[in-house]
């Protein structure tokens, strides 16, 4: 995945299109078919939408849930938007999987109604009004059910705005992405089944001992990474780790890392995933 100036947090195969171009987004979301996608033909290029300079201080990220290999068809998959600029307390975000004709490919879902909602028809995802703010770091969590099979590959066209917080369209910086992730056409009916993932991670409600059970064949240097959802870096460990000898990793959470949800990335050489975890103490 190509990365916006300096980030990547990715969880699957996936071709990243990074264009700095205007997408029109609002405090209480963004209206629909502003993702700059060619289907949806428009974004804020037009009288009244956000306006500003291109800046080198931001990050935008969109994570998924989906294996290396491909989205199995019918399965669900969690995407995660990631967001950081500096001084900045003001974000906006739209996301939506098409095809190049803009037709919606597979099923939105939303996980968190107090922070995302769907517009459009079902077509699109994007931030509330609550769910905007955020100092210098934004995240928001959003499932897809995957398109039957033969669908072949779906890409995400995502809008993104940091904006200066002062409730007009001047002076606001905006952006968007394409990420394309592809179908999985290997797959037998057990694959289907199970969707094994690259690493399993547990027990989860963790209270102090979290172990992270390799699958995938995983090796070498792992880095770890425990994230609030807000994007503030909690814990961070290495380790250097064998999926066919040693398929285990263990740490202990400091008292630091109190009751709560929050994001562990993990990263080797070539791949980088993320999973929700669930603090309680």
């Amino acid at each position: 995945m190509m990365k916006a100036l300096g980030l990547t947090i990715s969880g699957t195969a996936l071709i990243l299109l990074l264009q700095i171009v205007p997408v029109q987004s609002k405090i209480s979301g963004a209206p629909a078919g502003h993702t700059g996608s060619p289907g949806d033909g428009q974004s804020c290029n037009v009288s009244g939408c956000h306006t500003g300079s291109q800046t080198s201080a931001w990050v935008f990220d969109l994570s998924n849930s989906i294996p290396a290999s491909g989205y199995v068809p019918g399965q669900t998959y969690t995407f995660t938007v990631f967001m950081t600029r500096n001084s900045t307390t003001r974000f906006g975000f739209q996301c939506s999987p098409q095809d190049i004709s803009g037709n919606l490919i597979g099923t939105l879902i939303v996980t968190n109604t107090v922070q995302t909602q769907l517009n459009g028809n079902g077509k699109y995802v994007t931030h509330t009004q609550i769910g905007t703010t955020g100092p210098n770091v934004k995240t928001w969590s959003f499932d897809w059910q995957a398109p039957a099979a033969g669908s072949g590959p779906v890409v995400f066209y995502s809008g993104f705005n940091y904006a200066n917080n002062n409730f007009s369209p001047s002076g606001d910086f905006t952006g968007s992405v394409a990420d394309t992730v592809v179908e999985n056409t290997s797959v037998g009916l057990l694959d289907m089944v199970s969707d094994v993932k690259p690493l399993l991670v547990y027990p989860n409600p963790v209270r102090d001992e979290l172990q992270i059970v390799l699958n995938s064949g995983l090796k070498g240097k792992l880095n770890f990474t425990l994230f609030q959802l807000n994007g503030e870096q909690m814990l961070q460990w290495s380790n250097e780790a064998d999926a066919v000898f040693d398929p285990f990793v263990r740490v202990t959470l400091p008292e630091n890392i109190r009751s709560g949800v929050y994001l562990l990335k993990t990263d080797d050489s070539n791949h980088s995933f993320i999973e929700r975890i669930l603090v309680m103490r």
